[in-house]
């Protein structure tokens, strides 16, 4: 299956009839999406590994709330969760995704809100990766539009960074700019 689909969006903003002024982005599929999560997860434990071994004393780390603080049983933590909400909303993107070249948007390429992103990364990713399972980032391999089931259930899509102006190309979505 291809990486990179062409898909349409029926929720984007009307379309311009100056193609030379439309703006595609080509989505982002699985394995780069992978690859950007696993390199957050070193960004994350690295992130706890400072605060805690630092901050902490040694026997710290056998208290109920360090454990608490790192557990991973529906999302990744507060660390991974403050991570996550903050660099969402104000980058677009986490570390990982910045040096993978991809980044989040919403229908329209309208700027991400702190609804939409309180909600996607606590309830919608939480639900992902519902019991450690993950299940909810497989549903990227089998819709057009690529996008897991947090993308899904925020409205969002994960996508390359650069626009193309190339609306012939099949891995390009069509993406309005705001009014």
């Amino acid at each position: 299956m291809n990486d990179e689909q062409n898909i349409s969006d029926n929720n984007c903003a009307p379309c311009t009839m100056n193609q030379e002024n439309d703006q595609y982005y080509r989505v982002a599929g699985f394995w780069i999406r992978t690859l950007a999560f696993m390199i957050d997860l070193g960004v994350i434990a690295c992130l706890n590994g400072i605060i805690f071994h630092s901050l902490l004393p040694d026997h710290a780390q056998f208290s109920t709330i360090y454990k608490i603080i790192n557990i991973n049983s529906l999302f990744l933590g507060i660390t991974g969760a403050i991570y996550f909400v903050l660099m969402t909303y104000y980058f677009h993107q986490t570390l990982g995704k910045m040096i993978t070249g991809i980044k989040v948007i919403q229908a329209g390429d309208t700027p991400l809100d702190w609804t939409t992103v309180v909600f996607r990364e606590l309830v919608a990713r939480s639900v992902s990766q519902m019991l450690g399972l993950y299940l909810g980032y497989i549903f990227c391999w089998f819709n057009q539009d690529k996008q897991c089931l947090h993308d899904m259930l925020s409205d969002t899509w994960v996508v390359h960074i650069k626009p193309q102006n190339d609306y012939k190309s099949e891995s390009l979505r069509y993406s309005a700019k705001p009014a």
